[in-house]
């Protein structure tokens, strides 16, 4: 719906038996617009703790109607990415001004 706002949460965990130093990009929506102190693209880096789990959100909303991408989360280490879905898909959002 547009003019709704919807929120992302990205979580990170270190699987391994030693502190992990990644970095995490994120971006909202295609067509969106950043709300509560988001940003279009987020980018920083954490320091994970050995079997630590590290959580980020992000929100937005949509002003118009219509489909957008929506790009998944990556996680760098050394400059490398070592995370994400699948490194080419994004999602397509259909937005609506209102219920059908």
């Amino acid at each position: 719906l547009t003019f709704k706002i919807y929120g992302c949460r990205v979580a990170v965990t270190n699987v391994s038996p030693t502190s992990q130093g990644l970095d995490l990009l994120a971006q909202i929506p295609q067509g969106a617009v950043p709300v509560c102190g988001s940003t279009i693209i987020r980018a920083h880096h954490v320091q994970l703790n050995a079997y630590a789990t590290a959580t980020d959100e992000y929100f937005f909303y949509f002003p118009t109607s219509g489909v957008f991408q929506h790009f998944h989360a990556q996680v760098a280490q050394g400059g490398k990415c070592v995370a994400t879905t699948e490194a080419t898909a994004s999602a397509e959002l259909h937005v609506h001004d209102s219920l059908p």
